[in-house]
Formats: structure tokens, sequence, C-alpha cells
């Protein structure tokens, strides 16, 4: 990252997943590399600060994509459950590549020249639920 520094002065953020902040069934591997991207997030943006870059990590939740489109199947398998319904019951419904891509643009405005080493949860709600 220090080496692309250059580079990054007009990119100013991750796309992550909430799979970093929480565990998911069939996605070990997926969840721990997301929370490595997090708190890489964290990091860079106390180490590039003086840059001038921002660094920030945008974590959806299941979003209309072809990757959840791909695990359709294995997780409807692992949960027993039709996975309209799981979404539905905890995120009201599929985000879209348009929800994800309005905060990834904030954070990438002159709007939110005061953030860097964050995270921002996009997932209507999944992971502040508890039942």
């Amino acid at each position: 990252m220090k080496a692309a520094i250059p580079y990054l002065v007009d990119s100013k953020g991750n796309i992550a997943s909430i799979a970093g902040i929480g565990g998911s069934p069939l996605l070990g591997s997926y969840c721990a590399t997301k929370a490595a991207l997090i708190q890489l997030t964290r990091v860079a943006a106390v180490e590039m600060r003086p840059t001038g870059v921002r660094v920030n990590a945008v974590c959806p939740g299941f979003a209309d994509t072809a990757m959840v489109e791909r695990l359709v199947p294995d997780f409807e398998a692992a949960t027993q459950v039709p996975f309209g319904d799981l979404v539905a019951m905890k995120q009201g419904r599929l985000g879209t590549p348009q929800d994800i891509a309005e905060v990834a643009a904030f954070l990438a405005s002159d709007r939110a020249t005061w953030i860097t080493g964050s995270h921002y949860v996009l997932d209507g709600g999944l992971t502040a639920s508890l039942v």
C-alpha cells in the first residue's frame, strides 16, 4: 500500500463486507479476509493520513450481485430456509449496487474530508438485529 500512495490519491475506499464483522455459514475464509480488510483500513488510514489519502471500508450485506446469486443454493442448503425469506426476514430486501455506490461516492466526495479509518455497514439492519 505504501508503494501505491501516489496512485491512491484519487481512490479513497475499500469494499469489505458485513462478513468481516460477523460470522456466516460456509464463508469462514471470506469472513476472515474481510475482517482483516477492515483492520487494514484502520491502519492504512492512520499511516496514510499525512499524504491526504483517506481510507474507509464499505461493508454491504446481501446485495443483488452475481456473487450473492452464486451463494444462494449453498445458503439454502445450510440454513434450510429459502434465500428470499432469509433476506426479507434479516435485512428487508436485497441491497442494490446503487445502494453501495452511493455510500462509496459520498466517502470519495469533498463532503467526507474528515472521514477516514471507518467502516460503514449497509445491510438493512441485518447486523443490528439479535433475533
